[in-house]
């Protein structure tokens, strides 16, 4: 399968891709050797892994991926065969349907638009921006 997104460890000598569905690999840089293969879990056939980065890098490395609709799942020991283990999931972007991106709903009235006033963020214009004026 193709490769779609690819990531690498800043510190250790590792990267992890994944391809248009939800496999996930990581591999051994300096040897070019594939060190584990497992599924990412998407719950539906058609999402796919949209993004993938290591967090937690000076200490016990955690991989994190989100899916393309809208989880995001946290990953132990991705790097050893058949240890890796799910520690941690969430929806980022309920209700978020694949292709779709983000939703924004932008205000409906002028009522609705967030207005600034002289005295906010101690920002010696009044701070904030009017975004119903276009500003």
């Amino acid at each position: 399968a193709a490769v779609a997104n690819i990531s690498f460890h800043p510190y250790e000598s590792l990267f992890v891709a994944s391809n248009h569905h939800d496999q996930i690999s990581i591999w051994d840089v300096s040897s070019v050797k594939q060190l584990n293969h497992f599924s990412n879990g998407n719950h539906a056939r058609e999402t796919r892994v949209s993004g993938l980065t290591f967090v937690n890098d000076l200490h016990v490395s955690l991989l994190v991926t989100a899916a393309d609709d809208g989880a995001v799942r946290v990953w132990k020991n991705p790097h050893v065969e058949g240890k890796e283990t799910l520690v941690s999931a969430w929806t980022a972007a309920p209700g978020m349907r694949r292709g779709t991106g983000p939703v924004f709903h932008p205000p409906r009235s002028e009522s609705d638009v967030p207005r600034s006033s002289s005295t906010s963020n101690n920002h010696p214009r009044g701070g904030g921006i009017n975004l119903a004026a276009g500003s």
